[in-house]
């Protein structure tokens, strides 16, 4: 696991958010995580909510959720609800 988080080319994506291998090594120790590890693990959250709703056995125990993404409260402050209500 080591060499492949040293790599420079390691990414990771999903739709709308990409983490790289030094994104990833923040998770270790303690050290300030950035906002694309925090939107990456957002939109994770919300595509595991959408399969899971969509697939044939359903939720099961888990929860439908919804996470927004790191920007959202400071957008919110700055401009109020005209500002985000359509994400």
């Amino acid at each position: 696991m080591d060499d492949v988080l040293s790599s420079s080319r390691f990414v990771s994506t999903l739709p709308g958010a990409e983490v790289s291998s030094k994104d990833i090594r923040k998770l270790k120790g303690l050290q300030w995580l950035n906002d694309e590890v925090i939107t990456f693990y957002s939109i994770m959250i919300n595509l595991r909510s959408r399969l899971a709703e969509a697939s044939p056995e359903g939720m099961g125990d888990m929860k439908k959720v919804y996470s927004f993404t790191s920007f959202f409260y400071a957008k919110f402050a700055a401009a109020g609800h005209a500002g985000v209500k359509t994400w």
